[in-house]
């Protein structure tokens, strides 16, 4: 099942309209792929933090997510990773002619 923004994104990359975002790691612009996955962390930070009222707005790319995936998956005491079975299961259709 193809999502509508997955679906918009799509139609978007074959007009060259995508939207010029960038990745804050690498400062590389987003191409067709980055925009699919859209890895982003959108925070505000309450009292308490040593971010106290700060928003973070964090934008990655591909490449990037990779990288900061290999650093933070290790560090965590339960894994964070799971398999998101409604994207990668695939339903088998048997075409039947009348």
């Amino acid at each position: 099942m193809i999502k509508k923004l997955d679906f918009d994104i799509w139609k978007a990359s074959e007009r060259n309209e995508l939207p010029s975002e960038t990745c804050n790691f690498c400062g590389k612009k987003f191409n067709e792929w980055d925009f699919q996955e859209n890895v982003r962390f959108d925070h505000n930070f309450g009292y308490g933090s040593p971010y106290d009222f700060y928003h973070i707005d964090l934008n990655l790319c591909c490449t990037c997510t990779a990288k900061v995936l290999d650093w933070l998956v290790p560090q965590c005491k339960h894994d964070p990773l799971t398999e998101d079975s409604e994207n990668i299961a695939f339903t088998s259709v048997t075409l039947v002619a009348n």
